[in-house]
């Protein structure tokens, strides 16, 4: 026997929705979730040191000889220069600096916040990179070429020229285009001519006042 096709549904009986249960059926029973999964927890375990610590014992004497020969030459920071050429000049513009010890950076640092109060701060890497270049300068040097040795621009009749405005002079240009309140801060900007430059020529010189004795990465310059 066929089955009879279902006709047209009631008026007013409420439409069938597949995959759920008729009007008037009973509903289905709840399943209560069950307890949720705990999260993955990372391992509180440490690495294992990979440095290897002995029980003491008799120290070689060279060890120790080794050790005092570095002491000498790490204490011995008074005099010590560093010489950096300036980015974007091909090697034949450079700075030599000398070493400055904390209280100038300390004082640098107060004279900036002062002045750059008022802005909370703004522009106050920039002001502290300048002026820290400034002090640790000893003297600017030019040469020839890459080949050539090193010399004050000024000759003869001013073997010492700094980051200040007889250097501007010299370069032919005015410090007060770049900073008409200051002419030594403008003479940093003109030469370096970008904020970035002198910001991480700061931090080369302060990487090298950490440690005077070792190579700064110089891969950058020229």
């Amino acid at each position: 026997m066929s089955a009879t096709p279902a006709g047209p549904p009631r008026p007013g009986a409420a439409p069938v929705v597949p995959g759920q249960p008729a009007p008037g059926s009973p509903a289905p029973p709840v399943v209560p979730p069950g307890p949720p999964e705990p999260p993955e927890s990372e391992s509180s375990e440490l690495e294992p040191n990979t440095t290897e610590v002995e029980e003491n014992g008799a120290v070689p004497a060279e060890v120790l000889d080794n050790i005092r020969e570095q002491r000498a030459e790490v204490a011995a920071v008074v005099g010590k220069t560093k010489i950096l050429e300036v980015p974007g000049y091909k090697g034949c513009l450079a700075i030599e600096y000398k070493y400055i010890g904390s209280e100038i950076t300390e004082n640098i640092a107060r004279k900036v916040r002062r002045e750059t109060r008022s802005a909370n701060g703004q522009g106050s890497t920039l002001l502290a990179s300048i002026d820290t270049l400034r002090a640790a300068c000893r003297r600017v040097l030019v040469r020839a070429d890459t080949h050539s040795k090193w010399k004050s621009p000024g000759g003869d009749r001013m073997p010492i020229v700094r980051l200040d405005s007889n250097l501007a002079r010299l370069l032919k240009f005015d410090p007060a285009d770049f900073d008409p309140d200051n002419s030594g801060r403008g003479t940093v900007l003109g030469v370096f001519g970008s904020e970035h430059k002198i910001n991480q020529a700061n931090l080369l010189v302060s990487q090298w006042l950490s440690d005077t004795t070792r190579e700064i990465d110089e891969d950058f310059l020229g």
